[in-house]
């Protein structure tokens, strides 16, 4: 809690006694240094926000989205939480018309606009960028390399963050479109695409490592079929593919025959 907050604290729970006849005299004081107080708190955050807004501190096993959230809202709690108190709170109505107060709520309502403008901006950002996540679902599973010929597993990494930020903007009451949560449903399935998947280039390249020149040659047919089973990976299927898991055996089950064929060679 900030200093001001403590100290609004403790009023409340002392004001009753504090309201009494004989205890009025020292109360404008502490009612002044206490909105004195919050004005400073004001000027932190402030600075605070203007320092980071660019590029907010990282916060710890939380995605970037929500951890810029969750920072401005940090923020936004350090001063609302006590202006709340000071509107509400008996005594105070006097300073709060005064007109040195006037400078001080208005920085309270730029500064408070700001951040919930901040967050507005990252939450409406991060759902446009689930649209463009989306595609990445329609890729084909794996990619070629056009000069080296080598493949790769064809996975968009953004879409982990997508699954990390949907969970945890979900946990902060956000809103999170209904593409991003059915993303999220499947996370696991795809996760075990893309280590299955990667498996499979391995011991597909393991292949090709264990023939010399005369063993291609005899294997000339059962590697042509290889790259007729592997080749859907590069066309066709896509992560919303239903037959995926079917696809991956396939080729593992090419691999082993050719890797039996290479030892009986």
């Amino acid at each position: 809690d900030s200093n001001t907050e403590s100290a609004l604290t403790s009023l409340e729970e002392f004001q009753y006694i504090m309201e009494r006849e004989n205890m009025r005299a020292g109360n404008e004081d502490k009612y002044s240094l206490i909105f004195h107080s919050f004005a400073d708190e004001l000027e932190v955050v402030k600075d605070l926000y203007e320092k980071h807004k660019d590029a907010p501190p990282a916060i710890r096993d939380m995605p970037p989205v929500a951890a810029n959230i969750a920072w401005a809202r940090q923020l936004l709690r350090r001063i609302e939480t006590p202006m709340t108190k000071l509107t509400k709170m008996r005594g105070f109505e006097a300073i709060l018309s005064t007109p040195e107060a006037k400078p001080v709520i208005r920085m309270y309502n730029k500064v408070a606009s700001a951040l919930i403008e901040f967050e507005t901006l990252w939450h409406e950002g991060w759902k446009q960028a689930v649209n463009a996540s989306k595609v990445g679902l329609h890729a084909t599973l794996l990619i070629r390399d056009e000069q080296s010929r080598k493949m790769y597993v064809n996975f968009d990494r953004e879409l982990i963050q997508l699954m990390r930020d949907t969970r945890a903007l979900q946990r902060m009451g956000l809103e999170v479109p209904i593409e991003a949560t059915s993303v999220d449903v499947h996370a696991e399935r795809f996760k075990r695409y893309a280590v299955r998947l990667q498996q499979m280039l391995v011991e597909y390249n393991d292949v090709y490592t264990m023939l010399d020149s005369d063993h291609a040659k005899l294997m000339y047919r059962p590697l042509d079929i290889l790259e007729e089973y592997v080749e859907p990976g590069l066309t066709t299927l896509t992560w919303t593919s239903l037959n995926v898991d079917r696809y991956v055996d396939t080729v593992h089950g090419c691999i082993e025959q050719i890797r039996e064929l290479i030892s009986k060679a």
